[in-house]
């Protein structure tokens, strides 16, 4: 009939149905089975219903609307879920960071005091990872816990060396003290560094004499890039180049295990830009590039993407 050949001309409602459908099946849009169902069944009712009314066309435009709505919006709930584990975890890294930069200023490596060392590993540690997250390195918070380290470390000197004067003495009981309480709130129920503390206590007033132990940094500290190694690797040197001058939001092309063809977004860049999230055509995280510690390596974060495969294209 007229209205079936007409309906070859984009304009007809039979031609944006099948828009809508290709859509929703789209590389960007992979179906999941509960949605191919829906699909199945607007297609059906369109089968069975039609005759010469494009009426239905129009109804079930209506219905694949819809569905294109619902899935976008779970595609965009899935990155923002990503996303916002991502920033956390670079938050925390950060602050994890900032503490071993912390500590590795104030103590000796092959030299440090082991009361001091349990108590960070009993607790204090800790803390300071929550004070960093929460108030950041220029709060009064964080400059008093830095302070307090100074004058621990300071006091262990003095009393290696003959003893703290007795007003010090005073001064560094009511700070532990204090300390004590913040531990004691930040971390309910434990009592892991009140022994740390007492030893403090013990060194500080005289009563026992310094043990010093080595001290190593919990937080491994970021090498510089193995150029090397990205050089010989000539893929792998094209692959972070390309990586390198995206944005999220950029699209990128690759080949799977599987040898299908599949696109992979990106969503996320770390703020010294050496870490790369992308996700899948469902939001999902597929993959995480880190090019860190050797220089570029492309870690596998999905059961079929791995980004520094042949034929990754933008």
């Amino acid at each position: 009939s007229s209205d079936v050949c007409s309906s070859d001309l984009p304009e007809h409602p039979a031609h944006k149905l099948l828009d809508k459908i290709s859509k929703l099946a789209s590389a960007d849009h992979t179906l999941n089975r509960s949605l191919q169902k829906k699909v199945a069944a607007i297609v059906e009712r369109v089968a069975e219903g039609y005759s010469d009314d494009s009426a239905v066309f129009s109804d079930a435009q209506g219905e694949l609307d819809a569905l294109l709505s619902q899935q976008n919006r779970s595609l965009d709930r899935n990155i923002e879920r990503v996303i916002s584990g991502l920033q956390g975890q670079e938050r925390l890294n950060q602050a994890q960071r900032s503490v071993e930069q912390l500590l590795e200023r104030n103590l000796d490596r092959e030299h440090a005091p082991r009361a001091l060392v349990d108590l960070l590993d009993g607790g204090w540690r800790s803390a300071l990872v929550q004070i960093a997250l929460r108030d950041g390195e220029e709060s009064i918070a964080w400059q008093e816990e830095e302070a307090l380290l100074r004058t621990l470390v300071d006091d262990f000197r003095k009393s290696s060396e003959g003893g703290v004067p007795e007003p010090e003495v005073r001064e560094v009981q009511r700070r532990l003290e204090a300390l004590n309480r913040r531990l004691n709130s930040s971390n309910p129920g434990s009592v892991a560094h009140e022994n740390a503390l007492r030893q403090i206590n013990a060194v500080v007033t005289g009563k026992a004499a310094v043990d010093t132990t080595n001290y190593l940094p919990q937080t491994a500290v970021q090498s510089a890039p193995d150029s090397q190694r990205v050089e010989q690797l000539p893929r792998l040197r094209r692959w972070l180049q390309r990586v390198e001058a995206l944005e999220p939001g950029a699209k990128l092309r690759y080949r799977g295990k599987d040898g299908r063809q599949r696109k992979m977004r990106l969503v996320w860049v770390s703020e010294d830009r050496d870490q790369f999230a992308f996700v899948n055509e469902r939001g999902q995280k597929n993959c995480r590039d880190e090019c860190h510690s050797t220089g570029a390596t492309t870690q596998s974060r999905g059961a079929d993407a791995h980004p520094g495969r042949r034929n990754v294209s933008p």
